[in-house]
């Protein structure tokens, strides 16, 4: 498995996800053997008190992929991303109900639940926080 970051400093393949290096800083895309496997993407945003921090969108691992540690890594590969960027907290939401193993992954790599920090309205949503 390799995972392969493109972030906004980057030249090479920028035009292929220009419009994803709008909204996000960094996307992450694992492949196995050279398939694509899964992703996720990491961007800054602030928080209601002004404090810039990291949040981690769009996990997603192929099914076929899945129970092999890909979105582990995934997830350990978003938090060194945040960090690089020089946020003290990586921040997600997810609906527990609907996705209780990634619950279960977010939990194993140190996310606790917090306060809401956003205002998505996906009824079921729990909010998440790992501080660094």
């Amino acid at each position: 498995m390799t995972i392969h970051a493109v972030v906004a400093t980057d030249s090479t393949g920028l035009a292929a996800v220009r419009t994803l290096l709008r909204e996000y800083a960094a996307f992450l895309l694992a492949t196995c053997d050279g398939i694509p496997a899964g992703s996720v993407s990491v961007r800054s945003i602030q928080l209601a008190d002004g404090q810039m921090v990291g949040e981690m969108r769009r996990m997603w691992v192929r099914p076929k992929f899945r129970g092999n540690s890909l979105g582990k890594a995934l997830a350990e590969a978003a938090i060194q991303i945040a960090q690089q960027m020089g946020h003290s907290a990586l921040y997600l939401d997810t609906v527990a109900e609907k996705m209780p193993t990634a619950l279960h992954l977010y939990r194993s790599v140190g996310f606790q639940e917090c306060p809401r920090y956003n205002k998505n309205l996906v009824p079921g949503l729990i909010f998440l926080r790992k501080e660094f």
